[in-house]
This record gives C-alpha cells, sequence and structure tokens, in this order.
C-alpha cells in the first residue's frame, strides 16, 4: 500500500512538471511570435512609404506595386492563421524583392536619397524577420520534440496540448532579402 502511495505521488509530481514545462515552452512560442509581429509592424509601416516615393513614377501603375499594397493589408488584417500569415509574408517579400527589381529601371529612384533609405531600412527588416522567424520555428520545434516524447505524450494528450505551427517559408529564395542598388 505505502509503495503504490509513493508511485501515485511520484506520478502526480511528473505530471505536474510535464504540465508546467509545455506551458513554460507554449508561452516561449507566444513570445517568439510577438517577435515576428513586430518586425512584421516594422515592415508594414514601411510599405506606405515606399508607395509615395514610388508614385513619383510611371512605376505606380504597375501590377507588383498593387500587389505589394494587398498583401500588406492582408497581413494586417490580424484574421490570418500562422500558416497563412507564413503564406502571405512569403508572397510579400517576393512582390517586395520584384519592385526593388523594376526601381532599376528608373534612375529618378535609383538616386532619390529618400528611397534608398527605405531600401536600406527594408532590407534590415527582412533580415530581423528572417532571424525572428529562426527563433520561433526554434521554439516550436522545441515544444514538439517535448511534447512528443514518451510519457511526456500522454500528459499532453491529457490535457489537449495541440503541436505548434511552424511559421513556414517554402522557398528559400523568398527568404533573400531584395538587394540594395547604390549605382
Amino acid at each position: 500500500m505505502g509503495i503504490g502511495i509513493i508511485g501515485l505521488g511520484f506520478v502526480a509530481l511528473y505530471s505536474i512538471v510535464v504540465y508546467n514545462q509545455l506551458i513554460r515552452r507554449k508561452m516561449l512560442i507566444e513570445e517568439a511570435y510577438a517577435g515576428i509581429d513586430v518586425q512584421l509592424q516594422l515592415r508594414y509601416d514601411l510599405v506606405p512609404m515606399l508607395v509615395e516615393v514610388v508614385k513619383a513614377t510611371r512605376l505606380h501603375e504597375s501590377s507588383t506595386l498593387k500587389e505589394v499594397i494587398e498583401l500588406r493589408s492582408r497581413g494586417m488584417s490580424g484574421t490570418l492563421s500562422v500558416e497563412a500569415l507564413g503564406k502571405n509574408e512569403v508572397a510579400l517579400s517576393r512582390a517586395l524583392a520584384r519592385l526593388m527589381v523594376n526601381v532599376e529601371n528608373y534612375p529618378e529612384l535609383r538616386t532619390n536619397q529618400n528611397f534608398l533609405e527605405l531600401q536600406t531600412q527594408l532590407v534590415d527588416i527582412e533580415d530581423l524577420l528572417g532571424e525572428a522567424r529562426r527563433y520561433y520555428n526554434a521554439t516550436v520545434r522545441y515544444f514538439n520534440i517535448y511534447k512528443q516524447q514518451f510519457p511526456n505524450v500522454l500528459i499532453a494528450n491529457l490535457f489537449r496540448f495541440s503541436d505548434g505551427t511552424y511559421f513556414a517559408v517554402s522557398e528559400d529564395n523568398a527568404r533573400k532579402s531584395p538587394g540594395v542598388s547604390l549605382s
């Protein structure tokens, strides 16, 4: 009888420890997501400034600029799941990269100091966003591995912990920052 109580106490204590670890790791995921959100907001804030500078040229008629504006609006809506937001951000990164390539055809933009500063800021934000994504995905992986280990999986299932969702960037070229051309 005494051994059974000790065993039951050990199981209860272990369950509490695992539950608290799952909560802690879930909170780390939320914190990491907030880091992505900060960088996304910085990028979203930069897009209207880029649009205003670009409007001075015929480039404002391009479908790429319209796509950038649309993707920014969709990303800012706050209604997208982590997976959908990741896909939207891949598309926005691609559209911004195409916009920067299109700028090469407009010498007045390539020499516009405001545009060059915005372009440099965009590159910096893209780099920080990449770091935030990597950190977020590492915390998700850390959580998922811990959750799937035996006997942790029993406690996780008992308390209905779902797997963390990765902030997916599906293609390597989508991770690249748009280049800054100073020529």
